[in-house]
């Protein structure tokens, strides 16, 4: 068995060289496979090797500052000397890999292609580890669970490398900690904040939860009322952040760049100008995760007490989009309801699949069904301004020899 495993890795592989989306469908169709997250995990490199650059986004800033790396010849110590100037840079892992592909070349692609080795990594892992509670068969909630898992952290979303990375990462030690005790993975957990700052929040809550431990009521409830709280304001954020003495003076100015009514306004002012689906489609995941977690509440307390790992998972995303509801208005933070959404993803994707199913659970899937398709189809809408067709129709080996410079939204234009 252990050969016809190995040999069908291999043909797997070569049938990535061949044709990346073709291997991406037979590792779907053989997900519990060994080889088949390693498809993914190339395919997302391949994806950032062929990545269309859009203006305004952060992989912008990246290229620049990649190219200015590259072109002066920059050394250990210059590096060191640069990495906290002007009190304007925290995250470490970004610069770093950017520093050391800089050393042997100029071409940013590679640098894409390294970020992708890094993301494509976690985001493999942690689609494969939803896979652990799918059971014998995975019905068709189950499989637009699973889709909407994957669409909440994408792969596109590399060209804002270091926050989406981070949110990979987190949730890569998290969830292992809090299914399987492996304290081990609590170094990726601390290792997020190295990426992106702003992710001593989230690990500021998994110790809060550690500290109050299952509280299965009290969590719930506490998630129900925060939806009724009025939004902490960002200047107070600021205000509380620069009391603080032990906080070095680098994390101090990040955290007041980002909570200042004036940023937050601009923030408002650019999401107003988008288009209305745009700006409803976090809802609808909010909401449709919200009723589910409320049905796992009241309908399965008996099988989270039965099952203490999954109920582990169940307080600390409740914790999390709770207290994310409750700072929603600061910029930067409202973005972590995303990570909480992939623990309630997880929660209600291996409860649906293992526990006793009753009336009420047909009723939150019904109303929950049209709201996660509409999640759905605007993130793939936005995923087509990034990927290239060649993505889809070339190969590895002939990237550098053919042309490509098509998104696929410019096909349904």
């Amino acid at each position: 068995m252990n050969r016809i495993a190995n040999l069908n890795g291999i043909y797997s592989f070569v049938l990535f060289l061949i044709s990346p989306l073709l291997s991406v469908v037979a590792a779907i169709m053989n997900y519990r496979s060994a080889w088949a997250k390693n498809i993914i995990w190339l395919f997302t490199i391949f994806y950032s090797v062929t990545m269309v650059v859009i203006e305004g986004r952060d992989i912008n800033r990246y290229i620049e500052r990649f190219l200015d790396m590259a072109y002066s010849n920059l050394g250990w110590a210059d590096f060191q000397s640069i990495l906290y100037q002007d009190q304007t840079a925290v995250d470490i892992v970004q610069p770093l890999i950017t520093f050391l592909v800089a050393q042997f070349t100029s071409d940013y692609r590679v640098l894409f292609a390294a970020f992708g080795l890094v993301f494509g990594y976690f985001f493999s892992r942690n689609i494969w580890y939803l896979f652990k509670f799918a059971g014998s068969k995975v019905g068709l909630f189950g499989v637009l669970l699973i889709i909407c898992f994957v669409l909440v952290n994408p792969f596109w979303h590399i060209n804002a490398f270091r926050f989406w990375t981070a949110t990979h990462v987190f949730f890569f030690g998290a969830i292992h900690y809090l299914v399987e005790g492996k304290k081990g993975h609590l170094l990726f957990v601390l290792l997020s904040p190295f990426i992106h700052f702003t992710f001593f929040f989230p690990v500021g809550l998994l110790l809060g939860y550690l500290l109050l431990g299952n509280r299965i009521t009290f969590f719930y409830f506490f998630y129900l009322a925060t939806m009724f709280l009025s939004n902490v304001s960002p200047e107070m954020v600021s205000n509380q952040v620069s009391s603080l003495p032990f906080l070095p003076s680098s994390i101090q100015y990040r955290i007041s760049t980002y909570a200042n009514e004036e940023y937050a306004e601009q923030r408002a002012e650019t999401a107003a100008q988008t288009s209305w689906f745009v700006r409803i489609y976090t809802g609808a995941l909010f909401w449709s995760i919200t009723a589910l977690l409320s049905l796992i509440y009241f309908r399965g307390r008996s099988f989270l007490k039965k099952v203490p790992a999954l109920a582990n998972v169940f307080c600390f995303a409740l914790l999390l989009l709770g207290v994310t509801n409750v700072l929603t208005s600061i910029p930067s933070v409202n973005r972590f309801i995303y990570v909480g959404a992939l623990f309630g993803i997880a929660v209600v994707f291996w409860y649906l699949q293992h526990a006793p199913q009753d009336r009420f659970a047909y009723y939150a899937v019904v109303v929950t069904v049209p709201l996660l398709l509409f999640y759905c189809l605007i993130l793939v809408r936005i995923g087509m301004d990034s990927i290239d067709l060649f993505a889809l129709i070339g190969n590895p080996l002939i990237t550098g020899i053919v042309e490509h410079d098509t998104p696929l939204i410019d096909l349904i234009k």
